[in-house]
């Protein structure tokens, strides 16, 4: 089975991704502590990461470097409430499969997990 885990304290986001894997029979995991988050992350097959985007933009950047030194080929989707250009320059430059701006259509979501599923799974065919 397929996994995804998510860091965010917005419930309505954390409802939101926790429909669309249940509907699509993919495994979830949702962290609101980022020490506990990276734990999973090192002890967990996943296959999806979403990271809620919070300010300060320091503390958010540092988060996703993090994420990319446990997990460089895993498809990394970040959401934000808000984020400048040259910040989300920043952000893009880590690698990461998608940036998104909340609020995000349901619909959507979908089709960015799905994505960024079947993109993890080309990165390790592929290696």
């Amino acid at each position: 089975m397929k996994s995804a885990i998510l860091f965010s304290k917005d419930q309505n986001l954390i409802k939101d991704f926790l429909d669309t894997c249940s509907n699509n029979g993919i495994g979830f995991i949702k962290e609101s502590d980022f020490a506990n988050f990276v734990y999973e992350l090192q002890h967990e097959s996943i296959d999806l990461i979403i990271y809620d985007f919070q300010k300060p933009f320091d503390n958010g950047l540092k988060h996703i470097k993090i994420i990319r030194k446990i997990k460089p080929k895993t498809s990394l989707i970040v959401v934000a409430d808000e984020l400048p250009k040259a910040e989300g320059g920043k952000i893009y430059e880590e690698n990461i499969f998608h940036l998104e701006i909340k609020p995000i259509q349901k619909n959507f979501i979908q089709e960015i997990v799905i994505a960024g599923i079947n993109s993890n799974r080309n990165n390790f065919e592929n290696t």
